[in-house]
């Protein structure tokens, strides 16, 4: 399971430095995807793996209580996201892609930050 949590922060990271230096390139996916189930149901699978991982393996990290905390907060996300209707998904990327520049840019930092944390917390 470290490996899965290990691989995801190093993807969060890698995307949250690319989001920096180059936001149209993530701009442009997710108007690619915007229209298609895919990206709802891989935004809820990606969720509930990290989310089990980040629970396994919270207990040999860092910051056992901080770690649980956020994988029970990915878990419940997954969760509302997963219970609401795909109309309200399409708002919530239509408003991203509305204001793509400052959005991206934000989203990418927290990205980062969340990656380099995680590398940091598990090891």
């Amino acid at each position: 399971m470290s490996f899965i949590v290990t691989l995801f922060a190093s993807c969060a990271l890698v995307v949250g430095i690319i989001g920096l230096f180059k936001p149209e390139l993530i701009y442009l996916i997710l108007k690619k995807f915007k229209r298609r189930k895919s990206l709802r149901y891989v935004s809820i699978m990606l969720r509930v793996i990290l989310g089990t991982g980040l629970l396994v393996m919270s207990d040999s990290s860092n910051s056992p209580v901080f770690i649980e905390l956020l994988a029970w907060v990915i878990l419940l996300s997954a969760v509302a996201d997963s219970l609401t209707w795909k109309q309200s998904h399409l708002v919530y990327v239509s408003r991203l892609l509305q204001y793509q520049d400052v959005a991206v840019r934000c989203g990418s930092v927290c990205f980062a930050l969340l990656g380099i944390f995680l590398l940091f917390a598990l090891y």
